[in-house]
């Protein structure tokens, strides 16, 4: 998984419909990452998390159309907070299996020595 996760406006400029469609693509994007996760090694793990920080920080970047109304800015602001919310969870969580995984070798790896 390379390049672009969501389809983020080149203009950086968004509004209530297009965070509205960020955040249901990522939802389906994450559907189908979540489950593949534990599956992958560790070093294919930390690419796909790597391109998640990537995509949250473009997003860190998009701001609302000056244009449109105060209702509908504080709308998209809360489409794109909740946006970055659920990339970063999705971030921690995959460092938790990667981390889990390391805890989980070193008590085999004492385990052993203790042989």
């Amino acid at each position: 998984m390379t390049g672009t996760i969501l389809d983020l406006p080149e203009n950086g400029i968004v509004d209530t419909s297009i965070t509205s469609k960020l955040r249901t693509d990522f939802v389906r994007i994450r559907k189908r990452t979540i489950p593949r996760l534990a599956n992958l090694k560790d070093n294919e793990m930390k690419q796909i998390l790597e391109n998640y920080q990537q995509e949250y920080k473009k997003i860190l970047e998009l701001h609302v159309d000056e244009k449109i109304s105060k209702e509908e800015n504080i709308s998209a602001l809360m489409d794109l907070s909740r946006l970055r919310e659920e990339i970063l969870l999705l971030i921690i969580r995959g460092y938790r299996i990667i981390n889990d995984r390391i805890e989980k070798n070193k008590k085999i790896s004492k385990e052993r020595q203790k042989r």
